[in-house]
């Protein structure tokens, strides 16, 4: 296998996505970070009409799951980065059916199964999680503070990605799900 180049080096979005695909990657968070931006930029390159931006968006996409899947990010902030993007994927190409980052019932599922399956069970999870933080302050529940906050940012960059679905029972369930976000806030009773 070749050597393997610095993400800051990559020229397109076909070249990271080759990059992302190799299996020798490192497992160090400034690597991925490094990553994760360049792809970032290359999608935000949208706004000034870079013509390969649309294949960014896939190479974040996949950037964020290696990350997460060589141990380098957390699931949970992964997670709403990613739903971020494919909404603005979605607001600048528009949404394409079985294109992970383009297709919102993808990104619903996806977003489902991550905070438990359903909106009852991530609600008992998340009240969970809220009673084990409260103070004094340790590494756990700093951890879990982190982990409520991206369930909260997910949700809400979720409600962009359902303006993409069209009526019917899929967007419903969306809505099942972040019509929970007042019930999130700090001090609201679950």
């Amino acid at each position: 296998m070749s050597e393997l180049v610095s993400p800051e080096r990559v020229e397109s979005a076909a070249e990271m996505l080759a990059l992302l695909r190799r299996d020798d990657l490192p497992t160090n968070r400034e690597w991925w970070w490094v990553a994760t931006s360049v792809c970032n930029s290359g999608l935000i390159g949208a706004e000034s009409g870079n013509f390969d931006s649309d294949l960014w968006a896939d190479a974040l996409g996949e950037a964020l799951d290696r990350s997460v899947e060589l141990g380098a990010a957390d699931p949970a902030e992964a997670l709403s980065r990613r739903v971020l993007a494919a909404a603005a994927a979605m607001h600048y190409f528009g949404p394409e059916p079985g294109r992970p980052m383009r297709d919102p019932e993808l990104i619903f599922e996806r977003v489902r199964v991550a905070l438990g399956g359903s909106p009852e069970a991530f609600r008992a999870e998340f009240a969970r999680v809220r009673a084990e933080t409260q103070p004094p302050p340790t590494a756990a529940k700093i951890a879990g503070a982190r982990w409520m906050l991206q369930a909260r940012s997910i949700l809400d960059h979720l409600t962009d990605v359902a303006t993409y679905l069209p009526d019917g029972p899929v967007r419903a369930a969306v809505k099942s799900w972040t019509d929970l976000r007042p019930a999130l806030q700090a001090g609201t009773p679950l």
